[in-house]
């Protein structure tokens, strides 16, 4: 009886976990390791589908992070194609869209910068495809053409 009883048991489970739906594609797309902090001084924080995370080095980034930084703080960052982002205080930068896939022809980054000071230091995304790096600001699209870009967006 206790054998067919754990049968039952083991078959309810098998079923259920069959009717589980899958992880959203969405929620699987932001899973993509883009990068990771590798300076971080003072408060900041990384803001990860609506959660506010302290910031810390070697911290993995994911597409769709937003880095925030306080009146005492700075980031350094390193993405996956070698571009290197630091933003100094009071800053917050949208890690919009990140894509590095050269085999398959697949570039680009876009950040979006809502204010605050950064400098960017493209990597092989900008050296392959300047076109496809962009960082967007309240006022301007910025498309990089060079190797640095520095930008500065005041409060509003």
């Amino acid at each position: 009886m206790l054998a067919n009883a754990s049968k039952k048991t083991l078959l309810a489970l098998v079923l259920t976990a069959g009717l589980l739906p899958a992880a959203p594609l969405a929620a699987q797309a932001q899973d993509v390791v883009i990068g990771s902090l590798r300076n971080v001084s003072g408060s900041a924080q990384i803001v990860r589908q609506g959660q506010s995370l302290p910031a810390q080095s070697h911290q993995q980034l994911m597409r769709s992070d937003v880095l925030r930084t306080g009146p005492d703080g700075s980031l350094g960052v390193i993405l996956r194609d070698d571009s290197v982002l630091s933003l100094g205080p009071d800053s917050e930068l949208a890690l919009e869209e990140f894509e590095f896939s050269p085999v398959e022809d697949k570039l680009g980054l876009v950040t979006r910068m809502t204010r605050g000071t950064a400098s960017f230091l493209t990597g092989k995304i900008g050296q392959m495809r300047p076109e496809a790096m962009k960082v967007e600001t309240p006022d301007a699209t910025i498309a990089t053409r060079g190797t640095q870009v520095l930008v500065q967006v005041s409060g509003r």
